[in-house]
């Protein structure tokens, strides 16, 4: 038997949980290379440094943009998971905005 209930906060914070896991693994992967010298292993014209970083920035893009397309799949109604669903649409325009520097930036 299935019980419906209310959602509690989860929607509202799945998408900046999902950021903040991505931040902390780009930013230990940023570390764990600078101290390992993946800045300078040459990889696919680049460096593979910058391409873990790309993976990873690319990686947490592709989480949220899944988890607002099963949102926007599987609708409930209500007020928690209408702001749920713009929280994790800021959630995702702020890991464009911060994690896509990762492409430009000097790294070490």
């Amino acid at each position: 038997m299935r019980r419906d209930h209310a959602p509690g906060f989860a929607p509202i914070l799945v998408g900046f949980i999902l950021w903040a896991v991505g931040f902390l693994a780009l930013y230990a992967g940023h570390a764990t290379g600078c101290e390992l010298g993946w800045h300078m292993a040459p990889a696919l014209g680049t460096n593979l440094l910058r391409l873990v970083l790309i993976g990873g920035a690319v990686g947490l893009l592709a989480a949220l943009l899944a988890t607002g397309w099963w949102m926007r799949r599987h609708p409930v109604q209500g007020f928690v998971i209408r702001l749920g669903y713009y929280a994790l649409i800021a959630a995702t325009l702020s890991a464009v905005v911060n994690f896509f520097a990762v492409f430009w930036l000097p790294l070490c």
